[in-house]
């Protein structure tokens, strides 16, 4: 998703349950109609620790939002 170096959420501080219960919020909101789609990336001092996307960048086309 991004040319940052990677690294394990847990080594970073976030724990995974609580990005992973980020990621459903996004996702619920997507599935209610409140937002098309979304695309987050977290990272603390230059190293990415999270990474998800979901929903749709055209919804009419039904494209999914995608890496880019």
């Amino acid at each position: 998703m991004t040319g940052l170096a990677a690294a394990q959420p847990d080594h970073a501080g976030f724990p995974p349950a609580r990005l992973a219960r980020l990621d459903g919020f996004l996702r619920r909101l997507t599935e209610d109609g409140l937002i098309p789609g979304w695309s987050l990336a977290i990272a603390r001092e230059g190293t990415l620790v999270h990474a998800s996307r979901g929903g749709y960048r055209d919804v009419e086309a039904r494209l999914p939002v995608e890496d880019d």
